[in-house]
């Protein structure tokens, strides 16, 4: 590729305006923990995690509703009463408990995500996930509320 001669005067030009990066003194290195210096090993890593999970998922649970034994009508009408409570008190996130059902084919398993995208509950409610059952507790769902205006 041949280039034009203003090209290169433009470039040189350029190149003498360029300031080098600073080289990082040794103390600003990254520092790694662990007891050779080095990594972590994935064993502790694993284990702070699960902990971190266990945390997470008992302080949820202050902020539950079980809803195990109860009739769809029964299930709609405490999750409409919980949600309104929850909204009005500025919680951010809570957790519903539908269980698993028979051979995990649950019906209010089925229907909580189906109640949550209607309407009434839109205007609160900003996110809704399964719990992953590492932390024990498959059947039940965070639900994640928006702030009251």
């Amino acid at each position: 590729m041949i280039k034009e001669p203003l090209d290169m005067e433009v470039w040189e030009n350029y190149k003498k305006t360029v300031i080098p990066l600073k080289k990082k003194k040794k103390s600003e290195e990254v520092q790694f923990f662990g007891a050779s210096g080095g990594l972590p090993s994935l064993s502790l890593i694993r284990r702070r995690h699960r902990a971190l999970e266990m945390k997470r998922a008992n302080e949820v649970l202050e902020d539950s509703l079980d809803l195990h034994h109860l009739t769809l009508q029964e299930a709609y009408e405490k999750v409409l009463s919980f949600i309104d409570a929850h909204f009005q008190k500025g919680t951010k996130e809570v957790v519903i408990i539908t269980g698993k059902g028979l051979r995990e084919e649950g019906v209010l398993k089925k229907n909580l995500p189906l109640w949550l995208e209607k309407e009434y509950f839109r205007e609160k409610v900003k996110d809704c996930l399964p719990v992953r059952d590492s932390v024990g507790q498959a059947g039940s769902f965070r639900v994640f509320l928006k702030r009251k205006k």
